[in-house]
């Protein structure tokens, strides 16, 4: 059992799938879709998943999630002109996915 104020590992992975517009049995080939404010929006194709980890392909970035309870985890790999201000937009997204 969690800690108290504490999400399950579970109730992270639900969060973040929802977040990234993915079905709960998230599958490689699988279409991501987000809109973190502030953000272009996040299109791509989800290129690994298992029980704790869920990475995303797209035309310009990498983006690897990983759950845990009560916490995500989350590195990019941006290719893009304008990646400033990237980290602080997706832990404003993340943290409102946990609330």
């Amino acid at each position: 059992m969690a800690p108290s104020g504490e999400h399950p590992a579970q109730e992270v992975r639900a969060a973040l799938t929802r977040g990234l517009s993915l079905p709960s049995a998230v599958a490689v080939g699988a279409r991501a879709h987000a809109e973190p404010a502030g953000l272009p929006p996040l299109d791509g194709e989800v290129t690994w998943s298992d029980d704790e980890r869920i990475e995303v392909r797209t035309a310009d970035g990498i983006y690897t999630f990983h759950c845990f309870p009560g916490v995500v985890l989350m590195f990019h790999h941006l290719f893009g002109p304008d990646t400033d201000g990237a980290e602080a937009a997706w832990q404003r997204r993340l943290t409102g996915l946990l609330a």
